[in-house]
């Protein structure tokens, strides 16, 4: 005869059960496993939508009132990653002004990057001609 306080027989099983259950969806999903973040898990909204290739960017910024540039690069990301760099830079430094080199592997040069804010978002051609 069971006590009223006494827990089922079949309980220590089902939470054993339970816990498997757990522990193999949180394996299947990457769970604890570092990952890269993406734009969107970086604070902004914006998602890789074009599936861009990542290449190396570097900009001069001239902070407003600033008589000396300060640089920041070369770092190796996605167009909507710099986009979304810029974006960060120009809200925290009002009236900065941000120069954006990119690298050409095949030329082996830096070219300035003449393309506006929707041309780099949307990953349109970069005009190599230096």
């Amino acid at each position: 005869m069971s006590k009223k306080n006494e827990l089922p027989g079949w309980f220590p099983y089902a939470v054993t059960a339970s816990l498997l259950v757990m522990l193999g969806a949180g394996i299947k999903s990457n769970w604890g496993r570092a990952k890269e973040p993406t734009p969107l898990q970086q604070g902004g909204v914006l998602q890789d939508w074009f599936g861009s290739q990542e290449r190396w960017f570097f900009w001069y910024v001239l902070p407003f009132g600033a008589t000396a540039y300060g640089a920041r690069g070369p770092s190796h990301m996605t167009d909507q990653a710099a986009f979304q760099l810029e974006f960060e830079t120009k809200a925290k430094s009002l009236g900065a002004q941000l120069y954006r080199f990119v690298w050409i592997p095949t030329k082996g040069i830096w070219v300035y990057d003449t393309r506006n804010e929707p041309a780099l978002l949307a990953s349109r051609e970069i005009n190599e001609a230096a």
